[in-house]
């Protein structure tokens, strides 16, 4: 799920050129928790 979210998170930025720069630290934030979900699986 998290992934997907990246994904899109990405083309976002990709579409808004500079606002793709402000994207970089939201998407870090998500690879945090996707690798925190990844190593504490939920349900």
């Amino acid at each position: 799920a998290f992934g997907d979210i990246r994904r899109n998170l990405a083309e976002v930025g990709d579409a808004k050129g500079q606002r793709g720069v402000e994207l970089d630290a939201e998407l870090r934030v998500v690879a945090v928790l996707d690798e925190n979900a990844e190593a504490f699986p939920v349900g």
